[in-house]
């Protein structure tokens, strides 16, 4: 069966409201950075804080605009087509690939991070 898309609607419906990925935005706003940045150490730099802290806000989703603006238009443009390419419709099966394979790095990358705090 082929995926449809819902046509938009009374704005009173929430289930057509809901996006399609079920990710975060904070995971897309952290593998952008990484990506712009290089690693999270870089991007904490970028920010001009510490690494453990922008971890944590990354996690708690507290990290705030203004920090990301810092970072200026290449992060931008690259957390905006990484929006659009996760929130979106997925359209073919490359693009559903490229999403399952950005989700297991993020996820090898928190558990990265979790393995440091530990050591």
């Amino acid at each position: 069966m082929a995926p449809t898309v819902p046509t938009p609607g009374p704005a009173s419906q929430p289930e057509q409201l809901a996006p399609v990925c079920t990710c975060r935005l904070r995971d897309v706003a952290g593998d952008a950075l990484r990506i712009t940045s290089g690693n999270a150490r870089a991007a904490a730099i970028d920010l001009q804080i510490h690494e453990g802290h922008l971890s944590r806000q990354l996690k708690d989703g507290t990290l705030r605009l203004e920090q990301l603006e810092v970072l200026g238009p290449l992060f931008a443009a690259k957390f905006g087509a990484e929006l659009v390419e996760r929130f979106g419709p997925i359209a073919d099966r490359n693009a559903r690939a490229r999403r399952v394979i950005r989700e297991i790095r993020r996820q090898l990358d928190e558990l990265a991070d979790l393995a440091e705090d530990v050591a």
